[in-house]
C-alpha cells in the first residue's frame, strides 16, 4: 500500500466513526425538534448517509491494495452465494434472480476481490429497478476465457453516465459517489480481464470476461 492508499486508508477510518455518531444523535435530537426544522434534520441526514457511501467506497478501494491470494475459484458457486445472500435481504422491491451456469466452472483469482467485483455489480442492478424486475446471469466458459453477463430490466443508464463510467462521482444515484464502478474497472484489469457496459431496450447489461488459467505477473501497475 503506499503513501496515497495508507492516507485515503486512515482518512476513511478515522472519520467513519465520528459520522456515525453524528448521525445517531441528528436521530435523536429529530424526535425532540419542532417541526419547523424537520426538513433541515432530514437534509442533514440525507448528505450524512452521501457521506458515508463514499466512505465504504474508499474504504473498499483501500482494502482493494492488499496483496493479491490467487486461488482457484468456482464461479459458479460464488454467484449463487451473493445471490443467495441478496434474497436473504429485504428490500421495498420484488426481485427476482435466474442464474444459468454449467456446473464447477473454474477460475483463477483472488476470491475477495472478485466477490467485491460481482457484489458490486448485482448492487448496481437492484437499485436500478423500481419496483420489481429480473437480474439474470449467464456464465459461458471457453478457451482461455469465461464470459459472465449480468442483465437487467432497470431502465438502462443514460448516455452521459454511460460513458464516464469509473470517472468518480459520475453516478446516477442520489447518494452515489461513482467510486463502485472504479473499483470493478480496477478489480477486472488485476485479473487480466475485460468490463463493458451496454445499454439494453429495458435495461442494462454488464459482460465480464476473466481468463479461467492460472496466469503469472498478477497485478499490473
Amino acid at each position: 500500500m503506499n503513501g496515497k492508499e495508507q492516507i485515503a486508508a486512515v482518512l476513511a477510518h478515522e472519520v467513519k466513526n465520528p459520522v456515525s455518531l453524528i448521525k445517531m444523535n441528528v436521530q435523536y435530537i429529530k424526535d425532540f425538534c419542532p417541526k419547523a426544522l424537520e426538513n433541515n434534520f432530514t437534509v442533514i441526514e440525507k448528505e450524512l448517509e452521501k457521506l458515508n457511501h463514499i466512505i465504504n467506497d474508499y474504504t473498499i478501494m483501500a482494502e482493494n491494495t492488499k496483496k493479491e491470494n490467487i486461488e482457484m475459484i468456482f464461479i459458479d458457486e460464488l454467484l449463487s452465494d451473493i445471490i443467495e445472500e441478496y434474497n436473504l435481504t429485504p428490500y421495498d422491491k420484488k426481485i427476482k434472480f435466474v442464474l444459468d451456469s454449467p456446473d464447477d466452472v473454474k477460475l483463477y483469482g483472488d476470491y475477495n476481490k472478485i466477490n467485491i467485483l460481482f457484489f458490486n455489480i448485482y448492487k448496481n442492478a437492484i437499485e436500478a429497478i423500481k419496483n420489481k424486475g429480473i437480474i439474470k446471469t449467464t456464465v459461458t466458459p471457453d478457451i482461455g476465457k469465461t464470459t459472465i453477463t449480468i442483465e437487467d430490466n432497470g431502465g438502462g443508464i443514460s448516455p452521459v453516465v454511460l460513458n464516464n463510467l469509473g470517472t468518480p462521482f459520475v453516478t446516477t444515484k442520489e447518494n452515489g459517489s461513482g467510486l463502485g464502478i472504479l473499483i470493478c474497472k480496477n478489480i477486472v484489469h488485476e485479473h487480466k480481464g475485460k468490463i463493458d457496459f451496454e445499454n439494453t431496450d429495458n435495461g442494462c447489461v454488464v459482460t465480464v470476461e476473466l481468463p479461467n488459467y492460472l496466469f503469472s505477473n498478477f497485478k499490473t501497475n
